[in-house]
């Protein structure tokens, strides 16, 4: 079950944190963070084109394949669970997000500040029903074991899955060194993983796959700069940034609220 919740929360732009850690973030940091979606993603990319990421990439590379080589691996293999979905709470915590979005919508609905922007980024949704099932295809590999996949391209996936989970995995281990924020490392991971199966995806005969990563695809940074917004909407609920305004405040409330209900969403 546990599975299943983190893949509907990683597939959702709105849901969770992009990261783990739980330190206080200095008033720079505070001002540095709450950037717009759009322009951190936009200067992400950038630097990532013009490989001011590719030490990291490597290093992070490297980590990998001495883990594979070592068998280390297992852990995180044994994870994955096909059989740990759970329909009817899925069904409920999707009508619950939706719900959100709209108190969300209608919070900001009038309003064109910085915040109100940032908020509409979060909850809106550009995604058309098909793209909506090409993610949940994607998404739904975090639960399939290498080898279980009923083509090759689809077992292709789960080990690219599967390489970019232990890497993003690895980015918040306490103590991993970075001169970066971990979030920024976790959409460069992103970037370079889409960049992967969009390559991997030009030499598949199944077109079934294909199409669901040209879907994927389409839109990405879009995707990428609202997760980074709602990251600092859920960093408001955790304290790391102070929510100063009536507005701000009631986008806590409402963010708080949702995820106690999603704590409370019946299960089988």
């Amino acid at each position: 079950m546990k599975a299943f919740q983190y893949i509907l929360v990683m597939g959702a732009v709105a849901l969770s944190p992009m990261l783990s850690e739980q330190v206080s973030l200095t008033k720079i940091q505070q001002e540095e963070s709450v950037r717009q979606g759009t322009v951190a993603i936009t200067a992400i990319r950038q630097a990532y084109l013009a490989g001011e990421y590719d030490e990291f990439l490597k290093e992070a590379d490297r980590a990998y394949m001495h883990a594979k080589e070592k068998n280390e691996l297992t852990a995180l293999i044994d994870l994955r669970n096909a059989d740990a979905v759970d329909s009817e709470w899925a069904i409920n915590a999707q009508k619950l997000m939706q719900e959100k979005n709209r108190l969300l919508m209608e919070l900001v609905a009038d309003k064109d500040d910085a915040f109100s922007q940032k908020v509409q980024s979060a909850a809106r949704s550009t995604v058309t029903e098909e793209q909506n099932q090409a993610l949940r295809s994607l998404a739904e590999l975090r639960l399939k074991k290498p080898g279980s996949g009923q083509t090759s391209e689809e077992n292709q996936l789960i080990d690219l899955d599967l390489e970019y989970e232990f890497k993003a995995l690895r980015v918040d281990l306490p103590g991993t060194p970075s001169v970066k924020e971990p979030r920024e490392l976790q959409i460069v991971l992103r970037m370079e993983k889409m960049d992967k199966m969009i390559q991997m995806a030009k030499s598949f005969q199944d077109a079934n796959w294909q199409h669901t990563v040209t879907l994927a695809a389409e839109r990405f940074d879009e995707r990428l700069a609202g997760l980074w917004d709602a990251d600092d909407l859920n960093r408001m609920v955790t304290g790391r940034l102070e929510a100063r305004t009536e507005v701000e405040k009631n986008a806590v409330s409402i963010l708080k609220a949702y995820q106690e209900q999603l704590q409370n969403a019946p299960r089988s």
